[in-house]
């Protein structure tokens, strides 16, 4: 973990404006998917959640999904995304046994929570 997040740093700090992440016809820089990740693990540490911690990912496989896995790996979070297609008792039963400190569920997911 230590080693992945020092690697990241270290690239996005020497190759800040290449291309990172491409989804659709949106391109990240290295620079870019770093400040999102820094954000995002500013925003779940300021609501309590620290290292070792589960947060789930509720939504669709992407860029966001990808940040939020940034994130997560690079603070040391334990990053758990469930299988959506597989319904609501299999999420339900998922949820119960990750017992998560945070969800983040992707704008126009909120039914699958």
């Amino acid at each position: 973990m230590q080693d992945f997040a020092l690697d990241f740093d270290n690239f996005a700090a020497t190759k800040p404006q290449s291309p990172c992440v491409t989804e659709g016809e949106r391109t990240f820089t290295w620079a870019e998917v770093k400040a999102i990740s820094d954000n995002l693990f500013a925003e779940l540490s300021d609501n309590g959640v620290a290292v070792g911690d589960v947060v789930v990912w509720i939504g669709a496989a992407g860029a966001d999904r990808l940040f939020a896995h940034l994130a997560s790996q690079r603070s040391g979070f334990v990053f758990a995304a469930p299988v959506i297609a597989m319904g609501p008792d299999f999420i339900e039963q998922f949820l119960d046994t990750a017992a998560p400190k945070a969800i983040i569920v992707q704008s126009g997911w909120e039914e699958h929570v």
